[in-house]
């Protein structure tokens, strides 16, 4: 919300700073990438409240960009969903 990019490495070697656990807050965009030279990653997302994928919203890159665009570099790396922004009615089906 106020503008800023926060990144997190995650891994199991807390003496390089890694994390095996890190909360995003609500209202926070967020998305993940293997680091250079990674040979495979589990990623996964909890979410509490639970899921419901009628309030999901995924962003825009064009969007985002404008609205921050000393971040455009890493908003269009990340970026997978074109111009998909809600889940199907039937994803939780």
């Amino acid at each position: 919300p106020d503008g800023s990019c926060e990144t997190i490495t995650m891994g199991l070697d807390y003496n390089k700073g890694q994390k095996f656990v890190h909360v995003i807050p609500a209202g926070t965009w967020q998305a993940g990438e293997m680091i250079p030279g990674g040979k495979f990653s589990i990623y996964g997302c909890t979410m509490a409240p639970g899921f419901d994928s009628e309030k999901f919203e995924a962003a825009l890159a064009d969007e985002l960009a404008k609205q921050y665009p000393s971040y455009k570099d890493v908003i269009y790396r990340l970026s997978v969903n074109g111009d998909t922004t809600y889940m199907p009615k039937d994803f939780n089906d």
